[in-house]
């Protein structure tokens, strides 16, 4: 019974660890203040790319001649 209690505090310390490392990822997403990490990624710290894409050079749709 008493490893049963020290898994069950084990387990919820480990998901109270995860939420709390959530929640400070989206706080500082949602604040806009750059950590670094985004650098390498091409970026903004808003999470919006660096580059536009271009769509006009690829296409889905097959053209039958």
């Amino acid at each position: 019974m008493r490893w049963l209690l020290i898994g069950l505090f084990v387990s919820v310390a480990a998901l109270l660890l995860a939420a709390a490392g959530m929640a400070r990822h989206i706080w500082l997403r949602r604040s806009g203040i750059p950590n670094g990490r985004t650098a390498g990624l091409g970026l903004f710290p808003n999470g919006t790319s660096a580059e536009a894409p271009d769509t006009a050079a690829e296409s889905d749709v097959e053209h039958e001649i």
